[in-house]
């Protein structure tokens, strides 16, 4: 099975990238939630249906 990390998207320290890099290293995919400005966004629910599309694809 594949494993999809989505990491915050606020500052991340030298641990939690240490944490990210081994888990790529160990075949899961790494989905950083960026928000897209450029779809013009109404809401949360926007936001958030654009990131779980963006997962799946």
């Amino acid at each position: 099975k594949r494993s999809v990390l989505v990491a915050r998207e606020t500052a991340l320290s030298s641990i939690h990238l240490e944490e990210m890099l081994e888990a790529r290293r160990l075949g899961a995919v790494l989905f950083p939630p960026v928000v897209a400005i450029f779809t013009r966004p109404k809401g949360v629910g926007d936001v958030v249906e654009r990131s779980v599309r963006g997962m799946i694809d």
